[in-house]
Parts: structure tokens; sequence; C-alpha cells
């Protein structure tokens, strides 16, 4: 038997908000979402791992635009190239984003250590004093 969760378990469950939720199903970034016989969203467990994989492309920054075409285009059949284009195309997104972020992050530790050595030579000096 398929076990379903009522959208409030799935919000609890995925840190999304029901709102979001509900967006992605109207955006159609979430397909298939079962109702019951009161017309409540039931969702299975195949659109729970979805939504897992949409949190995650979510998370490396992937627009919503390309969520939806990413979406429609695994609805259909013979899509298999241009998904995978899709996602080599944002990989090469991400990449950029971590090396970009890489560079601050290393400003940032240079930052610290003048700091550090300005902190350092402040308390030789009024431990000389």
């Amino acid at each position: 038997m398929n076990v379903t969760k009522s959208i409030g378990e799935v919000s609890r469950s995925t840190g999304l908000s029901e709102d979001t939720l509900r967006y992605y199903e109207r955006a159609g970034i979430v397909h298939g979402v079962a109702r019951d016989g009161g017309g409540r969203r039931r969702y299975s467990e195949t659109a729970l791992e979805w939504l897992e994989l949409v949190k995650r492309l979510r998370s490396t920054g992937m627009p919503i635009a390309t969520l939806q075409r990413y979406a429609r285009l695994a609805g259909e059949r013979g899509t298999g190239k241009a998904r995978r284009q899709l996602l080599v195309d944002h990989a090469a997104c991400v990449e950029r984003e971590i090396s970009r972020l890489t560079e601050i992050a290393a400003l940032l530790r240079r930052k610290v250590e003048m700091y550090d050595e300005a902190l350092a030579s402040r308390g030789r000096e009024r431990a000389r004093q």
C-alpha cells in the first residue's frame, strides 16, 4: 500500500511551507498530488522523493523557471538528453558560484589574519608599557 501524507505532514517533514507546496503544484513543478474524498492533498512517496529533489535543486540556486522546465521535461518521454543538459548547465553555474564564494572566503580569512596581527601587536605594545 502506498502511504500518503497530508500537506501539513509534508510541510513539517520537508521544511517547506504549505504555501510553497501549493505554489510548486500550481507552477507545474510538482505533479500528481492526489486528493482525498474531501479534496485535501495527499502526497505519495513518489511525490515526496520528487519534492526532495526540488528542494535540493532550489538550494543550489536553481531558478523557478528552470525547475518548471525540468519538471515539464521529466513528465515527457524521450527528454533524457534535454534533462541532462539542463543539469549540466546548472552544475556549471553552481561551480562558478562555488569558485566565487571560495574567493570571498579567502578574502575574509586574510582580513581576519590582519585583525589578529593588529590585535596581537597592540597586546605586545601594552605589555611593554
